[in-house]
């Protein structure tokens, strides 16, 4: 998403409350907030995209708003911490659009980066209902190596959700695809660090 016009993208966020305002009834309904997202979509990345395409880029700009709350999250964390005489540390300016995220402060707070984060739940289209119906043959049935039992593995939230990113990983360019697993694996280190202590 190159030359991505983040001013606007919030903007656009804050126009739709039911996405961010979780003191909304509207916040909890689903088909709202779709909606919103389509209309999200369009705005960025136009009418002419097939089904793959708007999926992608919704979990694209899902993502994106995310990490946008993220950093307003740990700026306004940062900020208290000033305020209430402790050192965060180096830091030269604020977080960018900091100012601009300030309709968040009533929904947000400090210790929102801390807990567990909210994940967004992605529904996976149905594509079996596009196959054939006519072409009854199936070698992979036949030689019995189809199985009508449900994987274990479905059930595992951890590994879906690892899955679920691996599309995003294979299109980073392979000159930056060693540090961003370097990154993952910094989080993932930093999150269970002291596990014991706990």
């Amino acid at each position: 998403m190159d030359n991505f016009d983040t001013e606007r993208f919030i903007e656009e966020i804050e126009n739709r409350p039911p996405l961010w305002d979780n003191t909304l009834e509207e916040y909890s309904k689903r088909e709202l907030k779709k909606q919103c997202w389509d209309d999200i979509v369009d705005i960025f990345g136009g009418n002419d995209l097939t089904a793959a395409e708007r999926r992608d880029m919704e979990i694209t700009l899902q993502k994106k708003w995310k990490g946008i709350r993220g950093c307003f999250t740990r700026e306004l964390k940062r900020q208290e911490k000033i305020r209430a005489g402790d050192s965060p540390g180096p830091r030269k300016s604020e977080y960018t659009h900091f100012q601009q995220l300030q309709f968040l402060r009533k929904v947000v707070t400090s210790r929102d980066s801390d807990e567990a984060p909210d994940y967004i739940y992605y529904e996976v289209p149905d594509f079996t209902a596009e196959v054939n119906k006519e072409d009854k043959e199936d070698p992979l049935k036949e030689d019995g190596f189809r199985k009508n039992k449900k994987c274990k593995c479905d059930d595992d939230e951890d590994r879906l959700f690892l899955l679920s990113m691996l599309s995003t990983l294979r299109r980073i360019p392979v000159s930056k695809k060693m540090s961003t697993k370097i990154k993952l694996m910094t989080v993932l280190d930093e999150a269970t660090r002291n596990l014991d202590e706990c």
